[in-house]
């Protein structure tokens, strides 16, 4: 075993394409840790000094860390909280350890850092137990403090299991709400990703606006041009997915989510305040859970917070931690 690392300051491919290689191994990893998500989060949102290491094994790309670098002495694993629901390097099954401490290596030498933070790490995953064996073998001290949940649901192999599965209200306002969406109108569900989807998601920041609180106030400039770029680069990926509820033909209701190997993940949504009566979220989601257990996906995800809607569709609230690993 002789390992290397090398060092990037932008996307290019000789990073990314080795990059890709990795991440088809590590099956643990979500769309997050995907370099076209962390590339046009980094393009639009990102600042500090770009770090992108890659760790090979002789001839084999075995991990990537992709970093960026503060004044203070921070290295911070990519992404912001406000966005980056889960955040974990990407490594090749088995050579977390190894790899983790080669990197740390640098970073706390040559590299003139003194702690790396990990800030969305969800509950359970093996980057957990992976941090804290490489603190106690190197004698670095790891700080772990809970800053939010990700709801997730374990879908079953029906529908009908489904909602046998939610508590009798909750179920019972599932089917009402979309029976009384469908007497006020004709509705239906469609993807608008594929092809002509700029004004669909037009409507969903126009929705956003019209919202009542602090979700009105979301999209700044900087975040659309953030979910713009996201919809440009991931929807032709095919890692990304604009849906769209049509009451009479018209846009009432919008989620962005990401359709990443065996889940769905709802990463944001909108619809018309002045129709909040009807839910029409509430059935767009519902509808996407439905479609989710047809396709075979193993999860719907609904990503980091604890919206109080999360909850009427019967998921699990997994813990999210902020790690911070210091020498």
């Amino acid at each position: 075993m002789s390992l290397r690392l090398a060092l990037y300051d932008t996307f290019s491919p000789d990073v990314v394409t080795p990059w890709e290689r990795v991440l088809e191994q590590d099956t643990e990893a979500g769309v997050f840790a995907h370099p076209a998500w962390l590339r046009a989060w980094w393009e639009t949102l990102g600042s500090g000094e770009l770090i992108l290491g890659l760790v090979w094994d002789d001839d084999a790309p075995v991990a990537v860390f992709a970093t960026s670098g503060a004044a203070d002495g921070l290295l911070n694993v990519l992404g912001s909280q406000d966005v980056t629901d889960e955040q974990v390097p990407v490594s090749v099954p088995g050579r977390e350890a190894d790899t983790l401490r080669f990197f740390l290596d640098w970073a706390f030498s040559e590299g003139g850092f003194d702690r790396v933070r990990f800030h969305s790490v969800l509950d359970g995953v093996r980057w957990i137990d992976v941090l804290a064996g490489v603190a106690s073998d190197g004698g670095f001290t790891l700080s772990k403090e809970q800053v939010d949940v990700a709801p997730v649901i374990e879908l079953p192999s029906s529908f009908d299991d489904y909602m046998a599965s939610l508590d009798g209200h909750d179920r019972h306002e599932m089917r009402r709400k979309r029976r009384r969406l469908g007497e006020t109108g004709e509705w239906k569900i469609r993807r608008a990703h594929e092809v002509g989807w700029e004004s669909d998601l037009a409507a969903f920041f126009e929705f956003h606006r019209q919202a009542p609180g602090e979700k009105a106030g979301f999209f700044t400039e900087e975040r659309e041009r953030f979910f713009r770029r996201l919809a440009a680069d991931l929807f032709l990926m095919g890692l990304a997915r604009l849906d769209v509820l049509d009451l009479e033909g018209e846009p009432v209701a919008c989620t962005f989510s990401y359709d990443y190997r065996d889940s769905l993940a709802l990463y944001n949504s909108s619809f018309r305040s002045d129709l909040a009566k009807l839910a029409p979220g509430m059935v767009l989601v519902g509808s996407l859970i439905e479609q989710s257990i047809d396709e075979n996906k193993k999860t719907f995800d609904f990503l980091r917070g604890d919206e109080s809607y999360k909850k009427r569709f019967g998921p699990v609230a997994r813990p999210v931690w902020e790690l911070v690993l210091a020498r």
